[in-house]
């Protein structure tokens, strides 16, 4: 398993704990020019994510970074 995929696995899983839908995710973060295309690519692992994505959508989701990237 790939850092995208899993990393994409474990932020989906927080989404989903969180009650959002990607619809709800891209609304919320409006800055990160996100759609719910895209975050569900993201979320299977067939993008890269990059460091400030997953800082926003932790904070978002109440965790920590280390949690998705550990």
């Amino acid at each position: 398993m790939t850092l995208n995929t899993r990393a994409g696995a474990i932020l989906r899983q927080m989404r989903q704990s969180a009650g959002m839908t990607l619809a709800d995710v891209g609304n919320a973060l409006p800055d990160m020019g996100l759609s719910r295309a895209q975050l569900s690519l993201l979320e299977r692992g067939r993008q890269e994510w990059g460091l400030h994505r997953i800082e926003a959508l932790c904070a978002l989701y109440g965790a920590e970074p280390r949690e998705v990237l550990q």
